[in-house]
């Protein structure tokens, strides 16, 4: 990303993609704030981005704009070929890692929705 870009990166609805996109990073954002974690965004240009985001899963705020696995399931309906992530999370019953790079694509790039909502539910499970 340009800085532009970078800048405005989190504003909700903001995209370089097109109409109805540009959902993702906002609610990521509100869901890191309203339990107390941290959200940073690095970017080199012709190089990618990396987005990192901190929980505080025992935090005394709940979430109340999202939930995580919501977030999550938004950024992956929104992941298009070349745009990838890492999710990583730790709890009490053990760790949970979802890499993009390693989730099969549609002829158009796109996650297949079924494998989004069977994702989300598996991290909501997670999460309980």
């Amino acid at each position: 990303m340009d800085e532009t870009t970078l800048s405005e990166c989190l504003k909700h609805g903001f995209s370089t993609k097109g109409e109805h996109r540009g959902r993702g990073l906002s609610l990521l954002e509100k869901d890191v704030t309203n339990c107390g974690g941290a959200l940073r965004i690095t970017s080199e240009a012709f190089e990618g981005t990396n987005v990192y985001a901190e929980f505080i899963t025992d935090s005394t705020n709940n979430v109340i704009e999202g939930k995580v696995e919501d977030s999550v399931a938004t950024l992956l309906s929104e992941c298009e070929n070349g745009v990838d992530f890492l999710f990583e999370f730790t709890t009490e019953s053990g760790e949970f890692t979802l890499d993009t790079t390693k989730i099969p694509r549609e002829c158009d790039g796109s996650i297949p929705i079924q494998l989004v909502y069977r994702i989300k539910n598996e991290i909501k499970n997670k999460l309980k």
